[in-house]
C-alpha cells in the first residue's frame, strides 16, 4: 500500500502521464510510479529526513543521507533485485 504523503505523487504522475504521448516520457511516469509503490517504510522514513534536513539547509547531513542510502542495498530493490535511487 502506498504512504498517504505519496498520493500527491503518483497523482501527478497519472496527470503527466495522460498529458503526453511520448512512449519514452510515459515509460520513466511508470518506474517513478513503480518505485513509489514499492517504497518500504525504511524507505519512507529516509526520504522524510532527507526534506527535513533540506528545509534546515543542513547540507552536511543531505549529503550523509545519500551516502548512506548509496550505500545500504535496504533501500529500493527492483523487482528483478537492482537497487535504483
Amino acid at each position: 500500500m502506498v504512504h498517504q504523503s505519496r498520493q500527491a505523487d503518483l497523482e501527478t504522475l497519472r496527470q503527466d502521464y495522460a498529458r503526453t504521448t511520448d512512449p519514452n516520457i510515459r515509460r520513466q511516469i511508470r518506474k517513478a510510479g513503480e518505485r513509489i509503490a514499492r517504497e518500504t517504510g525504511r524507505m519512507e522514513s529516509m526520504r522524510e529526513s532527507l526534506i527535513k534536513e533540506h528545509k534546515r539547509g543542513n547540507m552536511d547531513n543531505v549529503k550523509d543521507i545519500h551516502e548512506q542510502i548509496k550505500n545500504d542495498p535496504r533501500y529500493y530493490q527492483d523487482k528483478n533485485g537492482k537497487y535504483s535511487i
